[in-house]
C-alpha cells in the first residue's frame, strides 16, 4: 500500500499532509490534475458497465447498482485496524495454507 500512495504521489495524482492533532495520521486526497482526469474516468467506467450489463434487464441493473451503492459506503466507513484487530486468532496462517491446499485438489 505504502508503494502504491508513493508513487501516486510521485506522479502527482495525490497530496499527502499530516494530521494536525496526531502525527501518526496522514491525510490523502486526490491533487488538482488527478481530480482533471474525472471526466474521462467516468466516461471510461460507463462503457465498461454498459458493455458488462448488456442484455440484462434495466431492474436487474438498477438494483445491481443499488448494491454496488451500498457495498461501496460499507467499504469506505471501515475502519480496517478495527476489522483486522485478533485476526489472527482467528484464522491462523496455517489455517489459509491448509485452505489452499484442500481447493488445489
Amino acid at each position: 500500500m505504502t508503494r502504491t500512495i508513493n508513487s501516486l504521489e510521485q506522479k502527482g495524482f495525490i497530496v499527502r499532509s499530516q494530521d494536525k492533532l496526531d502525527k501518526r495520521v496522514k491525510h490523502v486526497y486526490l491533487s488538482v490534475e488527478a481530480e482533471s482526469y474525472y471526466p474521462f474516468l467516468h466516461n471510461v467506467l460507463k462503457r465498461w458497465m454498459d458493455y458488462l450489463c448488456e442484455g440484462m434487464k434495466k431492474k436487474d441493473v438498477e438494483k445491481m447498482e443499488t448494491l454496488f451503492q451500498h457495498l461501496t459506503g460499507r467499504a469506505c466507513e471501515a475502519i480496517l485496524p478495527d476489522l483486522a484487530k485478533d485476526i489472527s486468532e482467528e484464522f491462523s496462517k496455517e489455517d489459509w495454507q491448509h485452505e489452499l491446499e484442500k481447493k488445489e485438489k
